[in-house]
């Protein structure tokens, strides 16, 4: 993490707690079929992870695993199978959101639950089979995630309890791990923590599982970093754009050094240059993989991601100069977009 006394390498007034928001503001654009899913799972799997008797560091990487965890589904079909309750393949979406985080060292342990939360538990099997030790987290997201999907919008949530609750009973110990559902029992019986998914902002949450974090100011080498891993994540999404957001960057470093800019601004310009279209991430992959032209209404939805970039940007405070660089790279000089 990065040293509060470090003043000359940190971005001034940015924090922790203020990037993981926007992180996960961005999935939750790039996500509208399933809108507020993943603050609702992270509410969740924090009221089953304190149930479950998870320390604190547990807590913490639950809460923000299950804030990111569908990040692999780039597609709409792959959207629109995460509504299953128990999804076909669901692996290879897991696996990719792993990847996509994993370069991000503050999320090493995250992508590792990520990378697993489909997984059954198969009667205690799941690890065997997996060949690895999988971790007690990724079995909490999993339960908490299919919890969210069981909850239908159409009907007041209390009125609910006794059907979700005895179907995620029915899957104890094939589906769930035992010791999950028993934690689920405990908290479903109370009427706050079903309130509570539907009302609990991520803000709040963070602050509860950030306590000794979010204050920390973010320093150049950490937010250069998870500026790269936020690339990754708009450059997966096509196959036309593997690497354009590193290329990007990386000739802004230079360009920036080139004509005389001193070494913070020149990185300010890479990293600029890195989420320059994380904007994208609001617009379908069928749009942004499109062989042939784009037809008038898919030309408007391309457009609309360099308003996304903003959007996701702007409330990063010390980022300023980094939004509008990013944002607004497709105007023209005559002010005409």
């Amino acid at each position: 993490m990065p040293d509060a006394q470090n003043s000359k390498n940190c971005i001034e007034c940015t924090t922790l707690k203020e990037i993981m928001t926007s992180f996960i503001q961005s999935i939750d654009v790039v996500n509208f079929l399933l809108k507020n899913h993943h603050r609702r799972v992270a509410v969740i799997a924090y009221a089953l992870g304190s149930a479950f008797g998870l320390s604190a560091q547990q807590q913490r990487n639950l809460v923000l695993a299950a804030s990111l965890h569908d990040i692999g589904a780039l597609t709409i079909s792959e959207r629109n199978q995460l509504l299953q309750m128990d999804i076909e393949n669901p692996h290879p979406h897991a696996i990719l959101g792993s990847l996509m985080l994993s370069p991000f060292s503050y999320f090493k342990d995250i992508a590792e639950i990520i990378k697993y939360h489909h997984v059954h538990w198969n009667g205690g099997r799941a690890a065997e089979s997996n060949f690895a030790q999988i971790p007690i987290e990724s079995y909490l997201l999993h339960l908490s995630d299919r919890i969210d999907i069981l909850i239908d919008a159409d009907i007041w949530i209390i009125d609910q309890i006794d059907v979700i609750r005895d179907q995620i009973i029915t899957l104890k110990g094939s589906l769930f791990m035992p010791e999950a559902v028993k934690a689920f029992v405990v908290v479903a019986n109370t009427e706050k923590f079903w309130l509570d998914i539907d009302n609990v902002q991520m803000d709040a949450l963070l602050d509860k599982v950030l306590f000794n974090e979010s204050n920390l100011p973010m320093s150049m080498d950490l937010l250069d970093e998870l500026a790269f891993t936020l690339s990754r994540i708009i450059d997966y999404r096509s196959e036309f754009t593997a690497t354009h957001s590193y290329g990007v960057g990386v000739v802004a470093h230079e360009l920036g050094r080139l004509y005389g800019l001193d070494e913070i601004t020149c990185r300010k310009l890479k990293i600029a240059g890195y989420l320059h279209d994380i904007g994208k991430i609001a617009i379908p992959t069928e749009i942004v993989d499109k062989p042939a032209k784009l037809n008038p209404a898919e030309y408007n939805r391309m457009k609309a991601h360099v308003y996304y970039s903003h959007m996701i940007l702007k409330n990063i405070k010390g980022l300023e100069d980094i939004c509008n660089w990013a944002s607004l790279h497709h105007e023209r000089l005559d002010g005409t977009g």
